[in-house]
């Protein structure tokens, strides 16, 4: 995350979802079973 938050500046990188994004793309790699539509975990993040 330190190497992104370099690359986007600090401001942008505490602007952002980046935290979300980790937890989402981690989920995504080590779950048993492949996602059958894989932004459907990010529908979920997003969503109110």
């Amino acid at each position: 995350m330190d190497v992104i938050a370099a690359e986007v500046g600090d401001e942008a990188f505490a602007s952002g979802r980046y935290d979300d994004a980790a937890t989402l793309f981690s989920t995504l790699c080590f779950e048993e079973t492949l996602a059958e539509f894989l932004t459907l975990g990010a529908y979920e993040i997003l969503e109110p």
